[in-house]
Order: C-alpha cells, then structure tokens, then sequence
C-alpha cells in the first residue's frame, strides 16, 4: 500500500540506469557507423555488452 503511494508521488524503485538518454544512444550510433565494435563502445561507456544491447534493442543492430 505505501509502496503503491509513493509511486503515485513520483518515486522510482530500483537501480537506476547507466545509459538512458538519447545522446549516448546517438554516441553509440556515431561510434558504431565509424567502424568501431560494441566492445570497444561498452568500454567507452563503462557498461558491459549486454547493458549496450539491452539497451538499443532492436533499434540498431551492432
């Protein structure tokens, strides 16, 4: 009950997200086009490989 009322106040549970904006989507994009491999991206962006294609999804394939 609390936890459903805080919700409604605007409070986010959980572990917040390393990547979530869309100018490092269009970072990972730009790196991406210049050649560079989703290792290397990750590394840039110190997330594993997983979290960088969770993160695009299906929206860009790497």
């Amino acid at each position: 009950m609390k936890r459903a009322a805080s919700r409604t106040n605007g409070t986010k549970f959980g572990r917040p997200r390393k990547v979530d904006d869309a100018e490092h989507i269009a970072t990972v994009r730009r790196m991406k086009a210049d050649g560079h491999t989703a290792k290397g991206i990750a590394k840039y962006l110190d997330v594993s490989r997983a979290t960088l294609y969770r993160y695009l999804g299906d929206r860009a394939a790497i």
